[in-house]
């Protein structure tokens, strides 16, 4: 059972990480900033990153309860979270989604992002 005290109750990321979140939506990979940042998490833990925390100003973007209602996201960060850590499980998917955010953000310079091809490549590079 997780101690809800030491959990945020807000997720946030950086500046950054926002105007690519505004951007995956604005160019309709995304419906909503949610996916985007749930897609961003799981691209991070599939790929075995562990990220770095953020730098400089942050923005809150969602609530706990809204971000994982059920407890679903944070029983399988917790069960796949390649540290042994006592880092807050939310505060590693903040970590998580910020690279993955980032991993995007650099994509979407290069050109059109395909996220078929990104989990083609992330589920290629398990086999």
């Amino acid at each position: 059972m997780r101690d809800t005290l030491k959990e945020p109750t807000t997720l946030s990321v950086s500046l950054e990480a926002a105007e690519t979140l505004r951007q995956l939506q604005e160019a309709g990979l995304f419906q909503d900033k949610l996916d985007a940042y749930r897609f961003a998490l799981a691209l991070a833990l599939a790929s075995g990153k562990e990220g770095a925390r953020a730098k400089g100003e942050r923005q809150t973007m969602f609530n706990r309860g809204t971000f994982d209602p059920d407890d679903t996201i944070y029983q399988a960060v917790l069960a796949l979270r390649t540290s042994t850590t006592d880092e807050p499980v939310y505060e590693t998917c903040q970590r998580l989604a910020e690279w993955g955010l980032e991993e995007l953000g650099r994509r979407m310079v290069q050109g059109p992002v395909q996220l078929a091809d990104i989990l083609d490549e992330v589920i290629g590079a398990e086999k």
